[in-house]
């Protein structure tokens, strides 16, 4: 039977000052998870596409080279998703960012994905721009009205996205609430970052996964999420770009 729980461990991981990056990192993971499960939530089809999914410990060799090969896998998208209306595939690359700011010089290099979708969570708001019109000058900040929930192209539901918006707010501003996590058998080795933020998201939701919201999350396995491909069976994906 599921139950709610707190390890010894878990407490010692909550509590420990981490890292300037590592607490990004955890916070970048965070974000991508927000927004990974808001797409799952209109049925999308989601695809991971980033370096350290699609290439496993690539990450370690590009940090060693430079050339136009290694920008181009450092700068893959975090997700490619399908919508179910009309089968259309679109790059996703989630960023997160406490000022609220985002801007064409936050890209380092050549960005060879024209077509990507920027989208920019932070306590505040969930934003989106395009590459193209982050290169042509648009920028994203506290004030500014490019909202995730103003974008016709990608035809996401307006309450849906209020409500994950809430769930980024309520996460990033330091709350404090319960844990509720489902223990299960034993699973593959993760990254502590990778782990952490999966804790702190599922704690964060308490509300939410209890009943008290709307927001069809599954956050006790959010390593394992709904309709979506781990980067060891993108097969599915490469056949799917080859029958288009």
């Amino acid at each position: 039977m599921a139950r709610s729980f707190i390890t010894k461990d878990l407490k010692e991981y909550l509590h420990m000052p981490l890292p300037t990056f590592s607490a990004n990192s955890i916070k970048g993971r965070v974000a991508e998870t927000i927004i990974q499960e808001l797409f799952l939530a209109h049925d999308f089809n989601v695809f991971h596409y980033g370096m350290e999914r699609s290439l496993p410990g690539i990450a370690q060799l590009t940090r060693k080279t430079n050339g136009p090969v290694n920008q181009q896998i450092r700068s893959m998208p975090d997700f490619v998703v399908q919508d179910p209306r009309n089968n259309k595939l679109h790059f996703v690359e989630v960023k997160y960012r406490a000022s609220g700011a985002f801007g064409i010089q936050d890209i380092k290099g050549t960005y060879p994905w024209p077509h990507a979708f920027f989208i920019i969570v932070s306590p505040d708001h969930i934003k989106c721009l395009t590459y193209k019109q982050l290169s042509l000058g648009k920028v994203i900040t506290p004030t500014c009205n490019n909202l995730l929930i103003k974008r016709v192209d990608l035809g996401l539901d307006r309450m849906l996205i209020v409500q994950f918006g809430q769930l980024a707010k309520k996460f990033f501003t330091g709350c404090e609430p319960s844990l509720h996590l489902e223990r299960r058998s034993p699973r593959p080795h993760r990254s502590t970052s990778t782990q952490i933020a999966a804790w702190s998201l599922a704690a964060v939701a308490g509300d939410f996964t209890s009943g008290k919201g709307a927001v069809p999350m599954v956050l006790s396995t959010p390593w394992i999420p709904r309709r979506s491909t781990p980067a060891a069976t993108n097969a599915s994906f490469n056949g799917l770009l080859m029958s288009r």
